[in-house]
């Protein structure tokens, strides 16, 4: 790494956007819980004043800095890294709700730490400053990705219409995969801007990154909430990740053709993602017990 100091500044900015959105995350579910069963979802949320505010700390104040971490780090390590906010989610709910942790709660604090380390030492971080964004092979490496990933997510929408049992976890998995297009694009926007237009082809891809992240965002947002409605919340954030966890490995690797710096990193973002998935469901619990506050 050229300075290491930027590299650790973009690691705790990715852990701040982490909790910050774990805040707002927690709002929103809140809402949601108490909503009438028969009530229209989204229609009886953005009337919610409540719910509206939870969003702007998750997709906005949360997002901003989701965006400079990614100027600092790339778009690899920041889906592990945000999960450190489930460990704000735990502690939360022990001041408000008065309750205590469990011992499976403790235990996935201690892995999210771990995981944590892991992420950050496995130094995968991506310089989308020093990357030439119009090169017609990443081009179209990047455009296999968002495609495959974007067929992947209208497949799941038509299994989740035609499997009632299924629909929870589908739509969770379906907002997985439009949060991990988010996540490559978010990258290329950042490179973009740090780059300086460099390129007059820089303009089409702002073009097409002003349509794509707003898309996926809002769908990605529309079906993890409807995902909450058909199953318990602390089954689908777990599910959610999954895509996740596992496609910054595939935008390192296979979009960005980077090779690993240390002979560690790779085991240890597969560990890491493991780790998280485990404890997002472990911690997951904790976000229905703050959802029935009244």
């Amino acid at each position: 790494m050229d300075d290491p100091s930027l590299y650790w500044i973009g690691i705790i900015i990715a852990l701040v956007s982490g909790s910050i959105k774990s805040v707002g995350h927690v709002i929103q579910k809140k809402v949601i819980v108490g909503l009438p069963e028969q009530s229209k979802l989204m229609k009886s949320l953005v009337r919610n004043r409540t719910w509206v505010f939870g969003l702007i700390l998750d997709m906005g104040v949360g997002t901003i800095f989701f965006f400079i971490a990614q100027a600092f780090i790339g778009p690899v390590l920041i889906p592990g890294l945000i999960d450190i906010g489930l460990i704000v989610l735990a502690i939360g709910s022990v001041k408000i709700i008065g309750d205590t942790l469990k011992k499976e709660e403790i235990l996935a604090i201690f892995l999210i730490i771990a995981a944590v380390f892991l992420l950050s030492f496995s130094e995968l971080d991506v310089k989308t400053s020093e990357i030439d964004l119009v090169d017609i092979g990443f081009l179209a490496r990047l455009a296999i990705y968002s495609i495959t990933l974007f067929t992947l997510a209208v497949l799941f929408e038509w299994f989740q219409r035609e499997n009632q049992r299924h629909r929870g976890t589908l739509l969770a998995i379906l907002s997985g995969f439009m949060f991990a297009i988010s996540n490559a694009w978010v990258g290329v926007l950042t490179g973009v801007f740090s780059q300086g237009f460099s390129n007059p082809g820089y303009i089409v891809l702002l073009i097409f990154s002003s349509i794509i992240l707003p898309l996926t965002n809002v769908l990605g947002i529309i079906k993890i909430n409807q995902a909450f409605k058909e199953g318990k919340a602390h089954v689908m954030i777990p599910i959610q990740q999954i895509p996740l966890e596992i496609t910054p490995i595939i935008i390192y690797f296979l979009v960005f053709l980077l090779t690993a710096p240390k002979i560690y990193s790779l085991p240890f973002i597969i560990i890491a993602g493991i780790l998280l998935i485990i404890c997002s469901y472990l911690l997951g619990k904790r976000q229905i017990k703050f959802g029935e506050i009244k």
